[in-house]
């Protein structure tokens, strides 16, 4: 949650460290506990999309890649293509909801639900009821537990149901079947958010915010027999 975020936050430069890298969103709005790490110049980069926030911060560039995916699908006769993550990531969703504009697609999404048991059944059973053409998940994990789910209610991906995920971690590639991913690169992200935190230590003040670039995967999740890849 927002106040355990910002409570470790606090604990954090509160023991003196030489720098912070934390991935929230506690900057994305104005707030007197978040004001102090603005104004005292400490040396910390926001992984989030908080884009003139008063501090550093860095972020995936999805929107390329998505539109890779949205053609990806599209191209294989794939429209109804909905979306499903947690409402506390915007920045995937507007990623999706710029490409079904551009790509004339309607949007679906399912945004409501926690990372519970019983959420998770109340979602599959929605999603089952609606049964769109493909569901672009916004984790790995998220997309792993719902063909888990799919595949005990007797539906088969991709045959009945394609399922594309973003992170591309190991898991994408490793899973029954291997997934459609949107990949970040965690590597590069990991070093340039170091490579500021030298620089803030140097002496440098500029608030500097910078996006990653992603990569579309193609794998089994979303390719039917014979389609195109």
């Amino acid at each position: 949650s927002f106040e355990k975020e910002l409570e470790a936050l606090e604990q954090l430069c509160s023991r003196s460290v030489d720098g912070v890298v934390i991935v929230s969103h506690v900057f994305s709005e104005k707030n007197i506990r978040t004001d102090r790490f603005r104004s005292d110049n400490i040396p910390l980069v926001a992984i989030a999309d908080v884009k003139d926030s008063g501090v550093c911060s860095l972020n995936f560039d999805i929107a390329v890649s998505m539109d890779e995916l949205f053609e990806h699908l599209t191209d294989n006769g794939l429209r109804r293509i909905a979306f499903v993550d947690y409402s506390v990531y915007p920045g995937k969703y507007e990623a999706y909801r710029d490409s079904t504009r551009k790509f004339g697609i309607k949007e679906e999404y399912y945004t409501d639900f926690a990372d519970f048991a019983d959420d998770y059944d109340r979602l599959v059973a929605q999603i089952l009821q609606d049964l769109p053409e493909v569901i672009i998940a916004g984790s790995d994990w998220i997309g792993a537990e719902l063909i888990h789910r799919f595949s005990a209610a007797g539906v088969a991906v991709p045959d009945q149901l394609a399922v594309a995920t973003i992170d591309g971690t190991v898991l994408s590639a490793t899973y029954n079947p291997p997934l459609t991913a949107i990949r970040s690169d965690i590597p590069m992200l990991a070093k340039t958010a170091i490579d500021i935190i030298v620089e803030r230590i140097k002496g440098n003040t500029d608030l500097i915010t910078k996006t990653i670039p992603t990569k579309l995967l193609i794998r089994q999740s979303t390719q039917k027999k014979g389609q195109k890849k």
